[in-house]
């Protein structure tokens, strides 16, 4: 497994690549589609106004898996018996700062293959699938 730790000005990005990273994005993109959802959600917050320098740091983990992975997670936290194109793992209601001051945020796992997958069958492009739309 591959663990690459990339920190920007407001979200560290903890990237875990336990599948062939075929057609995943670079941590730098990812890191910057990362970025850039943090800071869209942050401005529909009720408490938006605060300005960039005075936003809270936040921390996610990011897992690329394979297709038997995302079954078996799938599974276990939903009850279905087939792989999925994100599962989502949210730290919960209560705040849990991290190591570095970060709010930590939760985990994702994204199975490329499956979305993949569903971009052919909708005849879009792949990479735009995992970043945000």
């Amino acid at each position: 497994m591959n663990r690459v730790k990339s920190s920007g000005n407001l979200l560290e990005l903890d990237v875990q690549l336990g599948a062939a990273r075929r057609g995943v994005p670079h941590v730098k993109r990812l890191r910057e589609w990362a970025q850039a959802t943090y800071l869209a959600h942050a401005a529909m917050h009720p408490r938006a106004r605060l300005k960039r320098s005075a936003m809270i740091p936040a921390a996610v983990s990011l897992r690329i898996v394979s297709t038997v992975e995302s079954r078996k997670l799938n599974h276990l936290w939903r009850g279905k018996d087939k792989p999925t194109n994100v599962l989502s793992f949210p730290m919960g209601d209560d705040d849990v700062l991290g190591e570095e001051g970060a709010f930590q945020l939760g985990d994702l796992a994204i199975c490329a293959q499956v979305v993949a997958r569903e971009a052919k069958q909708q005849k879009k492009k792949c990479q735009p699938r995992i970043g945000p739309t």
